[in-house]
This record gives C-alpha cells, sequence and structure tokens, in this order.
C-alpha cells in the first residue's frame, strides 16, 4: 500500500510524514531545537508550491479555502508554532 508508487504520487504527503515522525522522535529525546527546524523547513516546503497556485488563482479571480490554508501555515510559521504549520 505505501510502497514506491503511493510515495512517488503523494510526495508532499510522504515528506509530511516522514517529517512528522522524525520531529516526535526528537522532541521525545530533547531536541526540540532540531525538531523545530525540521517543521519549519516543511512547512516552507509545503507553502511555497501553494503560494505560487493561490496567486494563479487570485488573477483568475478564483477563491478558496486554500487561501485559508496558506494564511493558517504562514501564521503558524510567523509565531513560532511549528508543529501546527505541518
Amino acid at each position: 500500500m505505501f510502497g514506491k508508487e503511493f510515495i512517488k504520487r503523494y510526495k508532499t504527503l510522504s515528506a509530511v510524514v516522514v517529517i512528522l515522525a522524525l520531529g516526535l522522535i526528537l522532541y521525545a529525546v530533547k531536541l526540540r531545537t532540531i525538531a523545530d527546524i525540521a517543521f519549519t523547513c516543511m512547512g516552507i516546503y509545503v507553502v511555497v508550491p501553494m503560494a505560487k497556485e493561490m496567486l494563479a488563482s487570485i488573477k483568475e479571480k478564483e477563491y478558496g479555502l486554500d487561501l485559508l490554508a496558506l494564511t493558517a501555515i504562514v501564521a503558524s510559521l510567523l509565531m513560532g508554532e511549528f508543529l501546527a504549520a505541518i
């Protein structure tokens, strides 16, 4: 079920799951700063393509819930809530 085909098709989801697991392990062994850096990098990895798509849809005068999701991710990163960002 979670073979190479799944990972190729759902790259972002696969990356989020891996970083989430890694981050939680890092939190458990008291390496919170490294976990926060990993969560921040993952948040940026998700936000950049989402922002590009959002700008294209805004130019076409189409608005959706992605705008709310993008705003929530960026706000979480700016407020230091790194786990919430992913």
